[in-house]
């Protein structure tokens, strides 16, 4: 059962998911910190298990276009969003060489680019997990951060969707679907600590 709470919180976040499939890190960041508030609790384990489940729910995107998996940072066999589990390194060489790795892919062509995103989707809860914290202003926009910057759940949302909302590209109601998902379910799951 998610905490109510948490739900009542979320509720009106759902409004904020623009038509185009828009919701904006302000606002994610917002959503955090005033669970984090209510609850009183330190909520980054929650954030980055929120962050897993997103990386995982775009993960077949990635092996749509690439079977084989990544150097670090993938899905183990059998991770679903609701039990997302990450082959997580502790090494920041590693992380890199997977940012490296990933950034070569690009070459491919636009076609790869939602594939890509689930790739750093992977890549962005580990950088997470390392750096141990926020490192981006709260109110910023996503255009406003530098790539290298966003969270897991916006590069999982730019693979689900086919593109950002910003290219003008991909499948907004995709995007729509995701952001719904994200606040009515994972979020109240994983800030509910199931």
């Amino acid at each position: 059962m998610f905490d109510a709470g948490v739900v009542e919180i979320c509720r009106p976040y759902l409004d904020l998911v623009s038509e185009e499939g828009e919701f904006d890190h302000a606002f994610r960041r917002r959503l955090h910190d005033e669970i984090q508030e209510s609850t009183r609790l330190d909520h980054w384990g929650s954030y980055l298990r929120l962050s897993a489940a997103s990386a995982v729910k775009a993960w077949p995107i990635w092996e749509s276009r690439f079977p084989t998996g990544l150097p670090v940072a993938s899905p183990i066999g059998g991770a679903i969003p609701e039990r997302p589990e990450l082959d997580l390194t502790s090494e920041p060489q590693e992380l890199g060489r997977l940012n490296t790795f990933l950034d070569n892919k690009f070459q491919l062509g636009a076609d790869y680019f939602p594939a890509i995103s689930a790739g750093f989707a992977c890549w962005a809860v580990n950088r997470d997990v390392i750096e141990g914290g926020f490192s981006v202003d709260p109110d910023a926009g996503d255009l406003d951060i530098d790539p290298e910057a966003w969270d897991p759940s916006l590069y999982a949302a730019i693979a689900i969707g086919g593109g950002a909302v910003w290219e003008e590209s991909g499948d907004s109601e995709a995007r729509r679907n995701f952001w719904f998902w994200y606040l009515s379910d994972a979020v109240p799951r994983f800030y509910s600590g199931q």
